[in-house]
This record gives C-alpha cells, sequence and structure tokens, in this order.
C-alpha cells in the first residue's frame, strides 16, 4: 500500500524537474546565442558538461524507473495470480455444478500459469543479490503451497469436501497469506529501490547546478526569456500530470472490489464506482466526511459486536481481515454481507498516512453457504431432519440422560408398510407425495423440541424428548392411527397406507446413536413380524428382538466378510456308483471365517444373507474365486477327470444382471465349461419356475451342466421336472440317511433313480454316512453318492494339492 500511495507522488516531481530542467538546456543555449556569440562558446562547453551529466543520470534514472515498473508489474502479477488460485479453491468447496467446478478448475490452473510466466518474466531481469535472495524465499515458499493446492484441487474434484476445506482453510490459506505478505514485502522493498535511484538523481542534479552556477551572470540576463519557456512547459507539465491523475482514477474505478481510501483521521478521499454502489454513497457526497458515517458495519448475528476495519488499520498499523460474519447496512436498510481488507497506508518515514477498505458484495456466496448448510442437515424431499442430524441429536441427548439419568426420552423408528407397493404402481411421484404426507402428520402431531428426521426411503424416525412411557405410547399411537385412517388418492385411485412403529428408550445404557437407531429398527422389524400397522417397544430379552439384532449382526459380518475376502471354499467329493462309468464331482462348499479364522457353517449366516438379500454378492464370490482357482490348476499333471459343482441361490437366479455375470466369468475362465456344474435346489426353481428356465437354458448352451438339487422335496417334483432341461438329479438327503431301514425311502429313492433314467438324468445320493448305504444304492441304480462314506468336505487349496484332477483344457 506505500508503494500504491508514494511512487505516483515521486514519479510527478521527477517529471517536472526533468521539463524544468530540459526548458534551461533550450532557453539557456538559443539565449546565449543570440546575445553572445563569443561568451556562447564558453558557456556550450561548460553546459555540455553539465548536460552531459544530467544525461547520464536521466539515461540511468530512466532505466532503473523502468526496470522497477517492469519488476513491480511482474510481482503484482505474481500476487494476484497466487491469490486467485486461493480464491478459486474456495469457489469449488462451494458449488455443486461439476461444470461450473470444473470451469472454476481451470481458472486456478490458468492462474498457476499465469503466475509461472511472470515468475520467469521476473527471474529474466537483472537482480541484485539481495533481490535473487527475496525472490528466491518467495519461489521456496511457492514451491511447497502450489503442490499442496494441487492435491486440493484433486479431492474436491473427487468429491472429497470435507477433507478439502479443513485443509484450505488450516494449511493452504495461512501459507497463501504469508506469500502474499512477503510479495507485499518485495514490491515495498522495489519501491524503496526506486525512491533511492530517485535519490542519488538529485545529487546528480545538484552536481550540475553547481556547475551551471558558474554561468550564472549570463543566466541572469536570459531570465526574462527563460520564464516565458518554463511557464508555458509547467502548462504543459500539469497537463500531463492531469492526464495521469486521470488515468489513476480510470484504474481505480475498474477494480472489480469496491475501494474506499481514507486520510490519517478517518475522512474519505476516493471511493471508487463499486463502493458507490455498494455503500448508496457518491464521493461528492460523502469527500471529508468520517468514514462511519458511510461504512455501517453489523454483525450477522444479531447483538454481537462487529469491529471497525479502518479503525485497526489506522490506529495500530495492522491489516484487518473479516471473519466472514460482516453485514453493511445501506441508506435504505437493507443488508449486503461483505468480504474485507483494511490496510494502512504508510509514508517513506513509516507513519501511517491514511488507510484503504476493500471489499466485495458476498451475499450469494455466503447464501448458498447457508444453503449448503441446510441441506447438509435436512432431507431434500421432506424438510425434515435427515440421519446425520439424527445421529447427531442422539449424541447431545445421550449426553444429557448420562447427566440426568432421571430423564426419559424415547427414540421411535417407523418404517411404511407395502409402500413400494404404492411406489411401484403409482410411480414415484405418488411415492414422493405419501412421504411429504406422512411428514406432514409427524410435524403435526409431534411437539417442536421433539426432533423429527427422514431416515431413508420410507423410513422415520423421531425423539420425544423428556416424556414419560404411558405418554410417548400415547403420542406414537395417535401417529399410526392418523396414518392408518388418512386416504392417500393418486389419479383417482385410492389407497390405504399403515406403518409399523418401533420405539426404544434412551437410557445411559443405550450405547451410541447408532445402537439406538439398531434398536428401534429391530423393534419395528418385530412389529412387521407380528403383523404390521402396530407398535412394539424394545426390549433385550424379545426373542424376536434377539433373532433380529442376531441377522443383523451377521449381516455386519457378511458385508465385512465380502469387502475383505473373509469367505474359504470347502470341496466334496462325489464319487460315481458304477465301475467304469462317470468321473469324480467335487461340490463347492461355502464357509465364512471368523474372526480369528475359525470357519463359520452356512446354516449360520445364510438365512440372514437370504433375508437382506446378500446371496447374489456371495453367489459372485463364489462362482469367481472357484473359477479361478480352478483355472490355476489346469496344466498340472492330473490324473482323474473332475466335474465342480457351484451351488446358486434363488435371489441370484432372478437377479437380472447375474446370468451376464457368469456368462462372462466362464468366457474368461481356463476352466472348460464341461467341467462346470451348478446346481439349484427344486423349490428354488418351482417357485422362479421362468427365471429358472431361461438361466438352465442359458447356462446349458455354454457346455456346462446342471443339477436340481433336494430333489424329492417339492410337492409337484415330478411335474416340474420335465420342463428343467438339468442334467443331474441330487436327492434330498432325508430319503437317502435311513433308507436301509425305511421302506418308503427306500421307495422314494428307487423311484427318483427310475424317473432319472427315464429321462435321462443321471442320479446322485446326498446324505450317505455308511457303506451299507453305498452298497442298496448301487442295488437301486443310483449314479454318485455324497456324504461323509466317500469324504468329507476339506479346504478346496488342500483338495487341490493331495487329490490329483485332470482338467482338461
Amino acid at each position: 500500500m506505500a508503494l500504491a500511495s508514494d511512487l505516483p507522488g515521486q514519479n510527478r516531481k521527477y517529471t517536472a524537474r526533468e521539463d524544468v530542467i530540459s526548458l534551461l538546456q533550450l532557453n539557456s543555449r538559443s539565449l546565449l546565442i543570440a546575445a553572445f556569440t563569443t561568451v556562447m562558446l564558453l558557456m556550450t562547453l561548460l553546459l555540455v558538461i553539465g548536460l552531459s551529466i544530467l544525461n547520464s543520470n536521466v539515461s540511468r534514472i530512466d532505466s532503473v524507473l523502468l526496470e522497477k515498473k517492469e519488476k513491480i508489474s511482474l510481482i503484482a502479477e505474481m500476487l494476484r495470480a497466487s491469490r486467485e488460485r486461493t480464491v478459486s479453491l474456495q469457489k469449488m468447496l462451494i458449488m455443486e455444478d461439476p461444470f461450473a467446478r470444473d470451469e472454476e478448475a481451470q481458472v486456478f490452473r490458468s492462474s498457476g500459469a499465469q503466475f509461472i510466466a511472470a515468475r520467469d518474466g521476473l527471474r529474466a531481469l537483472p537482480l541484485t543479490a539481495d533481490e535473487e535472495h527475496r525472490f528466491q524465499m518467495i519461489l521456496d515458499r511457492v514451491s511447497v503451497n502450489a503442490p499442496f493446492q494441487l492435491e486440493l484441487l484433486d479431492q474436491i474434484l473427487s468429491g472429497q469436501a470435507d477433507g478439502a476445506w479443513q485443509a484450505l482453510r488450516s494449511v493452504a490459506i495461512p501459507r497463501q497469506e504469508t506469500i502474499s505478505e512477503m510479495l507485499s514485502s518485495f514490491l515495498n522493498y522495489q519501491g524503496q529501490m526506486a525512491t533511492d535511484a530517485v535519490a542519488d538523481t538529485r545529487g546528480a542534479y545538484a552536481q550540475a547546478l553547481y556547475l551551471m552556477s558558474l554561468l550564472a551572470g549570463l543566466v541572469i540576463l536570459l531570465a526574462a526569456t527563460i520564464a516565458v519557456f518554463v511557464i508555458r512547459h509547467i502548462a504543459v507539465t500539469e497537463q500531463r500530470l492531469q492526464k495521469e491523475r486521470e488515468r489513476a482514477q480510470i484504474t481505480l474505478h475498474s477494480i472489480g472490489d469496491a475501494v474506499i481510501t481514507v486520510d490519517h483521521v478517518g475522512r474519505v478521499e476516493q471511493m471508487n464506482t463499486v463502493a458507490e454502489q455498494l455503500t448508496g454513497f457518491t464521493l461528492k457526497q460523502i469527500r471529508g466526511r468520517p468514514n462511519d458515517e458511510v461504512l455501517d458495519l453489523v454483525h450477522e448475528t444479531p447483538g454481537l459486536p462487529q469491529p471497525t476495519p479502518l479503525a485497526g488499520a489506522l490506529n495500530r498499523g495492522e491489516v484487518a481481515r473479516s471473519d466472514g460474519d460482516a453485514m453493511l447496512v445501506q441508506p435504505n436498510n437493507s443488508r449486503l454481507a461483505i468480504q474485507y481488507t483494511a490496510a494502512p497506508i504508510h509514508d517513506p518515514n513509516g507513519a501511517v498516512t491514511g488507510a484503504i477498505l476493500v471489499f466485495r458484495d458476498v451475499t450469494d456466496m455466503r447464501d448458498l453457504a447457508h444453503q449448503l448448510e441446510h441441506q447438509a442437515r435436512h432431507d431434500e424431499l421432506t424438510g425434515l431432519f435427515n440421519r446425520r442430524e439424527m445421529e447427531a441429536c442422539l449424541e447431545r441427548e445421550l449426553a444429557e440422560v448420562r447427566r440426568y439419568p432421571d430423564k426419559i426420552s424415547w427414540l421411535c423408528f417407523m418404517d411404511m408398510d407395502q409402500f413400494k407397493l404404492i411406489n411401484d404402481t403409482c410411480g414415484h411421484a405418488a411415492g414422493d407425495e405419501l412421504l411429504k404426507q406422512i411428514a406432514g402428520i409427524l410435524t403435526l402431531r409431534l411437539r417442536e423440541v421433539d426432533l423429527v428426521s427422514r431416515i431413508g426411503g420410507d423410513e422415520f424416525a423421531w425423539l420425544i424428548s423428556d416424556c414419560s412411557r404411558e405418554t410417548a405410547i400415547g403420542v406414537v399411537e395417535s401417529i399410526r392411527y392418523a396414518i392408518e385412517v388418512q386416504h392417500f388418492s393418486w389419479e383417482g385411485k385410492t389407497y390405504s397406507p399403515t406403518a409399523s412403529i418401533g420405539m426404544t428408550p434412551v437410557t445411559p445404557c443405550s450405547g451410541n446413536p447408532i445402537d439406538l437407531l439398531s434398536a428401534a429398527d429391530a423393534a419395528c422389524y418385530v412389529s412387521k413380524e407380528n403383523g404390521r400397522n402396530r407398535l412394539h417397544v424394545y426390549d433385550q430379552n424379545d426373542v424376536h428382538i434377539e433373532r433380529r439384532t442376531g441377522e443383523m449382526q451377521m449381516v455386519h459380518k457378511l458385508n465385512g466378510a465380502l469387502e475383505r475376502d473373509g469367505f474359504a471354499l470347502y470341496g466334496q467329493r462325489i464319487k460315481p456308483l458304477t465301475d467304469g462309468n462317470g468321473r469324480l464331482h467335487i461340490e463347492i462348499l461355502l464357509r465364512m471365517l471368523g474372526d480369528e479364522g475359525t470357519p463359520i457353517l452356512p446354516g449360520a449366516f445364510i438365512p440372514a444373507a437370504e433375508r437382506y438379500n446378500l446371496m447374489p454378492r456371495i453367489d459372485r464370490w463364489v462362482v469367481s474365486n472357484t473359477l479361478r482357482q480352478f483355472s490355476q490348476a489346469i496344466g498340472a499333471d492330473f490324473d482323474h477327470d473332475c466335474c465342480v459343482c457351484i451351488n446358486l441361490s434363488a435371489q441370484s437366479i432372478c437377479d437380472d444382471e447375474f446370468l451376464p455375470f457368469v456368462l462372462a466369468e466362464l468366457k474368461h475362465s481356463r476352466l472348460p465349461a464341461a467341467d462346470v456344474c451348478f446346481e439349484i435346489t427344486e423349490t428354488a426353481a418351482i417357485a422362479n419356475l421362468s427365471n429358472a428356465m431361461e438361466f438352465i437354458g442359458a447356462i446349458t448352451r455354454t457346455g456346462c451342466q446342471f443339477a436340481l438339487d433336494d430333489f424329492g422335496s417339492g410337492l409337484s417334483s415330478f411335474a416340474y421336472l420335465k420342463n428343467l432341461p438339468v442334467n443331474f438329479l441330487k436327492m434330498d438327503g432325508c430319503f437317502v440317511r435311513d433308507m436301509v431301514i425305511n421302506p418308503i425311502d427306500l421307495a422314494m429313492v428307487e423311484s427318483i433313480s427310475q424317473i432319472g433314467r427315464l429321462m435321462g438324468m443321471e442320479t446322485i445320493a446326498e446324505c450317505v454316512e455308511d457303506a451299507a448305504v453305498i452298497d442298496l444304492l448301487k442295488q437301486v441304480g443310483v449314479d454318485y453318492a455324497q456324504g461323509y462314506a466317500v469324504g468329507r468336505p476339506v479346504p478346496v487349496e488342500g483338495l487341490l494339492q493331495e487329490t490329483p484332477f485332470k482338467l482338461t483344457a
């Protein structure tokens, strides 16, 4: 700021002196030539000497000033570009539109290119040792901050806005302020060097005047003529000064930010057009008046004090920056959110001669920030609080009940019954409208102090604070009844939605917000299990709650296992019973690995996986890893043929994306399709007959085989069998286990075996546990046996190492 205020005055003084000296030169020479020819020779000699000194100094100062001007311009450009990069990062953090964010990223990179261009231009200029040292210190700072800003840019563009915002405020902005201060100091240093150069010229000028004083007698004779020329050239100089003043005014008014300058006591001296627009005053109206009559600043939060920025700059000589909460009150009492910086103006001696305030209107940006803050805490569709805010509220409520154990609060979790029916039948617009109406009922029925939130989908949660059990149940029942009696109409059709609600107390022993929500969700689940449209209060000893809690915990473990490959493949041999016919089969069995690596049997986790629709993900893992492990075994010296059998769930058969996945895995696998057999249970196939037929048909066309597992357990097994093009029938183990002692079981096994032969299908008996069953199966004509009598399940890795299998490529 000192440079901006001091250099123009110095340039004007220098220009006036140069004009005077030039006039003296011209007029003295012309008058001496006209008046005294003889004396003129001597004067010319002396004048040439004096002018030589003057011209030398003038040339030197012109060169210095030109060089300093260029350096100042480049340093100012570096300062502007470096600030613009930080501003661009801030803008990108509050932008939601990805295209706008990309455009701002281009501005960020463009500013970096402009900074580099200015840096290279300055580096190309001759620098003193001190200048080189200062310049290198700045570049060292920039070399640390620039890569960090690029990392922030990558985080912002990749959606990591929270971490980027914290890093920007705590690291990037402080670094940028340090760089800006160093660049400003460098500018002041250049101004000081320019001042020193002018001082040197003054000394040379004094010497020239001393030489010319020898001609004083002759100059007196020409004084009148010189006076005429001096007056005329002074007028020209004033015109030039006026043009420079006008140019400075144009520059001031072209700045995009509002700028106000005041003198040492705070009276307004200058302001640009933007400042006039924002303050509502013209420069003519307020020139010379105290700045606090123009700048009516208040805090955004009523009642909080707002510091006066120019007071600190004038009284303490400090740079003052806004804290993000300043509001400018205009004459019509409207308010603008502003961001400002106030800095003192120093004279060459360091004394404060005034101050400058630069500010801008950030109303839209601040409104957007408030809007983003609101969106981060609220559900966009219903206007209720979202899950994040509910969890934060539960944190506070838990702290309260732990401080005051006698306080009783209740967390309620509600799930709409048959919401998917309305959503799928009438469309998402109808579903959204229903959710808005439900939100309205909740808001109407609950107190203002009760926090209501939409957790997601058709799930809502609310916290009833400081309320007895009986009162809370009454409030919840009124909500449930209000939803039940409400008739939702859409396009001429009327629906009667209901809701299942779970309620749990908030106590000092409730754990954390996730535990509370899980407990309320579990109670809501029990409501649905008990027939829907009812309330269930959480009781940790409830059998239904325990089962629900166990399933949710198992789902958490399953998700973790899927993310970290926490499963293991086991294989169980299926051997042919007819000599010379058939080849060895290996059924792939799945185990989940516990915390200590202990295998967990499927019966412990498959029910939870089926209930929460995780089977397609699990089946994908099994198919992918089975084909990979057996493909890796191809090429070794195996002695036996082998068919790998993979079980599939009904959910996977009905998943539209599962069949393309399997076909793609088979295509990229080295394992021949003829060595792969997929299994599906009979009940799953019958319950999803069309999907099963389509899936089996597509799989068998690739050359793979298919087996129908647990055959005989269905009510209409034989009726549906002719519609399913399978290769193997796996008899339900309940018939095989006791067939030696139970004639009915034996008859069932014989029937299935005969049907299989008639239809060209091979049969496999499960649960074969002793040699007597094997002998009887051979007599009946069953083709394969599987069970402990044949072999127990073992890890696939060990199976491939211990027993060679011939997998033909």
